[in-house]
């Protein structure tokens, strides 16, 4: 998700899903990203699959 929660649309669509359902939501890169600073991880990249694009995508982080 972006910073501001609301692309890919599919995405924010889930995400409004998951607060009705289950009290969860979807997060963007910079909040996973700090998370994994947080516990030690060095430089998080984001990476999108091929198309087509679906909401989902890959955070890649190594542990030094």
């Amino acid at each position: 998700m972006n910073r501001e929660l609301t692309h890919p649309r599919a995405g924010a669509g889930f995400s409004l899903h998951l607060v009705l359902a289950t009290r969860g939501r979807d997060y963007s890169f910079e909040e996973i990203a700090g998370w994994l600073a947080d516990a030690g991880f060095d430089a998080p990249r984001h990476h999108d699959p091929p198309s087509p694009l679906f909401s989902s995508s890959l955070v890649i982080a190594a542990r030094p």
